[in-house]
């Protein structure tokens, strides 16, 4: 399993479904948690969700010791999910998309953006508390 590179506008606690062809069943796998330094303010990152700056960019990298010490099985992911301990201000996000791709790099400051799959597209997204699950258009391997 490689490392998955997102692409996206969010981190805290991610939750990715995989969907297990062979086995033919979903599980749900967290990494990572959310923390009381964590959640969105009005300018500074990382957060959840935040509009301060149009067309905010942000992306993790979730290793694949990550992802399988987390339960994670080879197969599809269908969705990704944030836990937002508190959306605060954030209103509708326009355009809001997740792109996703496989990546052999260990830090995010040697990945190149080229090749990422767009897996989630919506013309306007607005976090709630809790739970936010963008399920996937295109599922991601």
């Amino acid at each position: 399993m490689k490392n998955k590179l997102i692409n996206w506008v969010a981190v805290a606690s991610i939750l990715l479904l995989i969907n297990n062809y062979d086995a033919k069943s979903q599980i749900t796998v967290t990494v990572g948690s959310i923390t009381s330094g964590y959640y969105n303010v009005t300018n500074q990152y990382p957060a959840a969700y935040t509009r301060y700056h149009e067309s905010t960019r942000q992306q993790i990298l979730i290793s694949a010791s990550e992802m399988s010490s987390a339960g994670a099985i080879a197969g599809q992911i269908t969705a990704l999910g944030f836990d937002v301990y508190n959306p605060n201000t954030c209103g509708p996000l326009p355009n809001y998309t997740i792109k996703m791709k496989q990546t052999t790099a260990t830090s995010i400051s040697t990945i190149d953006n080229t090749g990422l799959t767009q897996v989630y597209t919506t013309s306007s997204y607005t976090p709630v508390t809790g739970w936010n699950i963008h399920t996937f258009s295109t599922s991601f391997t």
